[in-house]
């Protein structure tokens, strides 16, 4: 298969997803623009604690924020992937749910329990139930009008989520930012699309490491969330095993797992996520199990995505990243990388039993 060939891209791809992975820049953009017009209540800023609910392509958004505002901060964020939510919550908790359908039942069930426990609520997606939930209980709704599966869609939702963690005085952050980072992604774009060749396209040159293998993502700090949704897209979109690990917990357990069964370490392709802004201790730590993995004769590669002038142009670059790597996967493996076919079933399994 010859990624460099134009013609094969329609045979696999029949859904046009490569033209959503081209937008993602162009989706910071709009919803940076369009959500100004938000109006956040004033009682919001009373608050000690965030809980952000979600599931799949919906919740990356969450950890992506709370990786960088945990650090930035002084109010703790909390991902909740879950029916529920935790028994601490109260009414000083902000409970923000994203469904990008409007009708993920793991969502809404925590949202309707955020109403319960009288937490503040905010509800982000492009319709569905949750919006007519958010309209009866009275709570603010971020409209997302992009048609796509959600994991498509997360330039809109961090955009979002990052604008009320400023509105509400969670971080100190400068909106022009993420105006740079529209810039640096544009150019980026131009490196990893589909008219970019193989020798000069990292995310192509990759995906071709990646044929056969299994993808272990490594990730710290700001790029830890970034290396669960590296894992998610290249599950969802190339339909292979992937997983996922954090420094520097990774050397504490994982790295122990190299020796067997035996014949897995010649499967098993390490990515580690290189971040401008990673503790020094982590940097060293880096550089040691690098050298593990040579020893054990692991396949690897360190990705540093693009130089960034800032922690959210960093995220954004990685995650445009993932975005055409997974896709390059899926057509190697000749599969359509928009079709996930699973978790429809599963989903009609579930509503067949109420």
């Amino acid at each position: 298969m010859d990624l460099d060939q134009k013609e094969i891209y329609p045979m696999y791809d029949p859904s046009h997803v490569i033209k959503l992975l081209d937008d993602f820049p162009k989706q910071i953009k709009t919803t940076l623009t369009t959500i100004q017009k938000q109006v956040i209540p004033s009682f919001y800023l009373n608050i000690d604690k965030i809980v952000i609910t979600g599931m799949g392509g919906s919740a990356i958004a969450g950890d992506i924020v709370a990786d960088y505002c945990n650090a930035e901060g002084e109010i703790p964020i909390f991902v909740h992937r879950d029916y529920g939510l935790p028994n601490w919550v109260n009414s000083k908790t902000l409970v923000v749910t994203i469904s990008h359908s409007g009708n993920t039942e793991e969502a809404l069930d925590a949202f309707i329990t955020g109403y319960e426990k009288k937490t503040k609520l905010f509800a982000m997606g492009t319709g569905g139930q949750l919006q007519s939930l958010a309209k009866k209980f009275r709570a603010p709704f971020v409209k997302i009008d992009y048609e796509s599966q959600p994991r498509y869609a997360l330039g809109h939702y961090m955009t979002a989520l990052f604008w009320l963690m400023k509105k509400i005085n969670v971080i100190d952050f400068s909106f022009d930012e993420i105006e740079k980072s529209i810039l640096l992604l544009q150019n980026l774009k131009k490196k990893l699309d589909v008219g970019s060749p193989i020798r000069e396209n990292m995310a192509k040159s990759l995906a071709l490491d990646l044929e056969n293998k299994i993808p272990v993502i490594i990730g710290s700090g700001n790029l830890s969330g970034v290396a669960r949704r590296f894992k998610n897209d290249l599950n969802e979109n190339a339909k292979t095993a992937a997983f996922f690990d954090i420094l520097p917990e990774q050397n504490h357990n994982s790295i122990v797992g190299l020796d067997f069964p035996k014949e897995l370490i010649g499967q098993i392709y390490y990515i580690i996520l290189e971040s401008k802004y990673a503790h020094p201790r982590v940097r060293l730590r880096e550089n040691i199990l690098i050298n593990i993995l040579q020893r054990k004769q692991a396949a690897h590669k360190r990705v540093l995505v693009e130089p960034s002038g800032g922690k959210f142009s960093e995220i954004a670059a990685a995650i445009m990243f993932s975005n055409y790597l997974s896709y390059y996967l899926s057509i190697l493996y000749q599969v359509d990388p928009n079709k996930v076919d699973s978790i429809d079933l599963l989903k009609k399994k579930l509503k067949d039993n109420g």
